[in-house]
Parts: structure tokens; C-alpha cells; sequence
């Protein structure tokens, strides 16, 4: 499975990794940082030819504005290994792009991640994943109680992020087009 992702503006990129650092530091969650780069996937996929992918998504970008996202509060995904994230807000333009893509790359791929489906997603930026417990979780929402997380940003760009040996590292990144007004 690959994920395609939208990164991060470098503002928010560096807001992400001050606080994934700082969660490292002080409480020893590591998880996170097997992706290096924080984003929002958009969904997950098996494609039978890579450049199936490629060319969707190099196609794709050059149709497609920058997105506006916000972002709100802090979100627990349950479990043996709780998820901690920043929610995204679902707009309906957030809505309208994620389905569009889960449709037409659902065409050409093997499957695509359950949790993905426009009916299911979960827009979010991942803060601590993999290396947590129930135990950890009031301390650490507790120390991140102290951070404001109503952020607007703007996604500009879509990428393959894929496994690399231990981390999940970005294959290609497409830009969306930037379009000037006149």
C-alpha cells in the first residue's frame, strides 16, 4: 500500500514537527516520525503500474487550485495503540476533491484503504501513532492542552509517500496550479 498525501506549507510543516519533537522529548513517542514529513493522506492504495498513479496525478494537480483547510482541536483514534491528531474540517470543497479522488483512483487500483472511503474519512494530521497507550494519553493531552490548533492552510500539492525501508518516505511530489488572476 502507498498513501497519496498533500504536504504541508513549510509554517505548518514546522508547527507539526516543534510539537512531534517535543512529544519525542518528553514522553518518548518516536511512532510519527517514521513519515518525516507531515500531511493529510488522502487515501491509501495498491496500483497494479505506478505510472498508472503518476500520470493521474500529474494530471490532476495542473486542474486543481490550492485548497483552503482548517484545522480544530486535538482527536483520539481509539485502540491498543491510540492515534493522536489534528482534525481537519470538512469542507465541501475538501469533500468534493477527496471523492473525486477516491473515485477515479479507485479505477485503476487494486483496492484502496477501507478507512478512505468518502463515507469513512478523517481528514487529520498525525501527532503520535504506533508508540502509544491508553496510559500516556492524559498526560499527553494534557501538555498538548496547552497549544491552539484552529490553523487555516493551504494544500497545494499532492504526493506519493510509500515504505523505504523502515519509513514511509515521499516518491514524486505534484504541484497544483497556481492560478493568477487578470
Amino acid at each position: 500500500m502507498l498513501a497519496v498525501a498533500s504536504l504541508l506549507d513549510q509554517e505548518h510543516t514546522d508547527k507539526v514537527n516543534e510539537i512531534v519533537f517535543q512529544l519525542d522529548h518528553i514522553f518518548g513517542l518516536k511512532g510519527v516520525q517514521l513519515t518525516p514529513y507531515p500531511h493529510l493522506t488522502w487515501l491509501t492504495t495498491d496500483v497494479a503500474k505506478m505510472s498508472d498513479l503518476k500520470d493521474y496525478l500529474q494530471k490532476i494537480s495542473v486542474q486543481t487550485q490550492p485548497i483552503t483547510a482548517r484545522t480544530m482541536g486535538i482527536g483520539i483514534f481509539p485502540g491498543d495503540k491510540p492515534v493522536i491528531y489534528i482534525p481537519i474540517l470538512r469542507t465541501r470543497e475538501i469533500n468534493r476533491f477527496h471523492a473525486r479522488l477516491f473515485q477515479e483512483i479507485s479505477e485503476f487500483s487494486e483496492q484502496t484503504g477501507h478507512f478512505y472511503d468518502p463515507n469513512l474519512w478523517m481528514p487529520h494530521l498525525t501527532l503520535a501513532l504506533g508508540d502509544t497507550s491508553s496510559w500516556s494519553l492524559a498526560p499527553v493531552l494534557h501538555y498538548l492542552n496547552q497549544f491552539r490548533f484552529d490553523w487555516n492552510m493551504t494544500l497545494d500539492n499532492l504526493c506519493i509517500i510509500k515504505k523505504s525501508g523502515d519509513k514511509f518516505l515521499k516518491e514524486e511530489v505534484y504541484n497544483f496550479k497556481e492560478f493568477v488572476e487578470g
